[in-house]
């Protein structure tokens, strides 16, 4: 009964734009608010608007830097008699040196009456209102390297309707960034565990927002922001998208800015009117159910001395700076790292192309070992192992030396020095496996050191092996018919 109650508040008194069928999660009302002051027509495009610290909230980054204390009050009157109201209050704290922003903000929604009636519609005879409220706590830290701020945030949240009640606890995390060109983009992490809320679960989700100038000239500037939540991230089966497109324009020489947006929530348009230290907004959002008008005002006071201001743009100069020369030592980085690469790539060619030219060469295969080492060079000038594997090449490759051994090795034969001009005779075979000279020339030393050694048979055979190569070589004819009568004799 208790829970039809809520679900009946919920949706039809608070007049919350969940039509679609995968909303109305629990805790959607929080952050489905715009509760920015500035750039108040803005809607739900506000995850990257960056100081603003009544969104600390839906991005507890959102607090930037800070040199003065603030205080904001934002009201709505909703439809059905409902008003949402917020009060945020944002201070610099300093800690040792350590210096960063803290916001604490309070939040209540609260509907229209409704009557207490059972089941069968009859009156319990009083009404009631349900009450939502809700407080952040939130603070920053600025990375100067990396032009990031970091944040986190708690939160509580109660909600009363007559006799039921419930009450949580969660965490947020979120951090904002600058790009180049005036990009400035913010993500947040709400809802970090899923927990317990009455009889319904909280759900966890991602918003995403980037906000960037599209326009500038003299006396004016446009920009635009986009934002995309994914809600209830942890069941895939359920997860669902919010989305929303908003614009700005400041006027340079005029104290007002208008903005616009609109999105999976609504439409929204606002203005804004600075005065020195007061900052007053009105905006307006039209929903399923009607408008909403949205009334809001910053207050800004005890401004830190101007010598701080002066320092902080000091550490900002630095910071940009710092991060120009960081991005150009990353880039140098990045193409040493590349050149390491490509220096590694071609080692590893190298070595591949080395191994190959060892197994030919071992393989007597001398003309593709001097083709793999003439790459080799090729792609490395200076590699010591080629040079020497390819002066041992075309020490083997040289005719002149082939030609050269084999005088030497036949001017041996003529001395009867068989077994040196075999040596020789080997060499030139190893450098050319077909050279035919050599190869009868072997056979001829063989044969005749058979003879001397009364190995007549065998003489024989290798003088036949010598007329199959050349049948009319007449040292082979004269030497068999020497064997002949030697074995006609035994």
């Amino acid at each position: 009964m208790i829970c039809m109650m809520v679900l009946t508040v919920t949706d039809n008194i608070l007049g919350f734009i969940f039509n679609q069928s995968e909303s109305g999660y629990v805790w959607e009302n929080i952050f489905s608010f715009p509760t920015q002051i500035e750039d108040i027509g803005l809607g739900n495009v506000n995850n990257s608007l960056k100081n603003n610290f009544n969104c600390i909230n839906i991005n507890p980054a959102l607090g930037y830097d800070i040199y003065y204390k603030q205080i904001s009050i934002l009201y709505s009157p909703l439809s059905f008699g409902s008003d949402f109201s917020i009060v945020n209050y944002s201070m610099p704290v300093e800690l040792n040196k350590l210096k960063f922003p803290l916001s604490f903000q309070v939040g209540k929604i609260v509907s229209g009456e409704a009557e207490r009636v059972n089941i069968f519609g009859e009156s319990y005879g009083y009404k009631f209102r349900e009450n939502f409220l809700f407080n952040t706590i939130a603070f920053g830290y600025y990375l100067q390297k990396y032009d990031i701020n970091l944040g986190f945030g708690i939160k509580n949240v109660y909600q009363n309707l007559d006799e039921y009640s419930a009450y949580g606890t969660n965490l947020d995390l979120g951090f904002v960034g600058a790009l180049k060109d005036n990009y400035v983009y913010g993500i947040s992490w709400l809802n970090i565990f899923p927990i317990n809320f009455g009889t319904e679960n909280t759900v966890s989700l991602i918003r995403s927002g980037i906000n960037f100038e599209v326009i500038k000239n003299w006396f004016s500037k446009i920009e635009l922001g986009l934002g995309i939540d994914f809600v209830n991230i942890y069941d895939f089966k359920y997860l669902s998208f919010r989305w929303g497109i908003g614009g700005k324009i400041s006027f340079f020489e005029l104290p007002i800015s208008i903005t616009g947006s609109a999105g999976y929530y609504g439409l929204g348009f606002g203005i804004n009117f600075i005065k020195d230290n007061i900052n007053f907004g009105y905006g307006i959002n039209y929903n399923l159910l009607g408008l909403n008008h949205k009334f809001g005002i910053t207050y800004k006071f005890n401004f830190y001395p101007e010598e701080y201001i002066s320092r902080l743009q000091l550490q900002r100069d630095y910071m940009e700076q710092s991060k120009k020369d960081f991005l150009s030592i990353f880039e140098q980085q990045n193409v040493e790292a590349k050149k390491r690469k490509e220096e590694s790539l071609l080692q590893q060619k190298i070595l591949l192309k080395l191994i190959q030219a060892k197994e030919f060469y071992e393989n007597k295969n001398y003309l593709e070992t001097k083709k793999i080492l003439l790459e080799i060079l090729k792609l490395d000038s200076n590699n010591e192992v080629a040079k020497e594997m390819l002066k041992s090449v075309n020490f083997y490759l040289d005719s002149n030396t082939i030609n050269n051994l084999y005088i030497e090795a036949k001017i041996l034969y003529e001395k009867n020095k068989y077994l040196e001009s075999i040596n020789k005779l080997n060499k030139i075979l190893e450098l050319d496996e077909q050279n035919v000279n050599a190869k009868i020339l072997l056979r001829l030393c063989l044969a005749q050191q058979c003879i001397n050694l009364k190995k007549f048979k065998e003489a024989k055979s290798e003088l036949f092996e010598v007329l199959k190569l050349d049948l009319n070589n007449e040292i082979a004819t004269e030497l068999l018919k020497k064997v002949e009568t030697l074995l006609e004799l035994e």
